[in-house]
């Protein structure tokens, strides 16, 4: 079976959940860590980008957004591991991005 190089391989997802919950105790879900090694490999992206990108639905980047931001869904603290910020080039459009603390983790 060949492994996609655009996507993260089994090892990678494996290794940053080790890292995620050697910082942390959490319950992490593989398509977070696949949204956080995407952001790692392409850069700061829209839900839109992420969403085509990682073949999962709108609601569901929102949620994993949230969950790795500084908020969860039910207003508890979320992972701090990534950000948004206006997208430089359409005002009206946000990015996703990792924050410090999400950068240093997928490294």
């Amino acid at each position: 079976m060949n492994h996609d190089p655009r996507l993260p391989s089994p090892l990678e997802l494996a290794l940053l959940q080790l890292r995620l919950l050697e910082s942390q105790p959490c319950d992490a879900r593989i398509a977070d860590l696949q949204l956080l090694l995407s952001l790692k490999l392409h850069g700061p992206q829209t839900a839109e980008r992420l969403q085509t990108r990682l073949g999962v639905t709108n609601s569901s980047i929102s949620r994993m957004t949230r969950r790795l931001g500084d908020q969860n869904r039910k207003g508890g603290s979320g992972f701090g591991l990534v950000t948004r910020m206006k997208d430089p080039a359409e005002g009206r459009r946000h990015l996703i991005c990792l924050s410090r603390k999400g950068a240093e983790l997928v490294q």
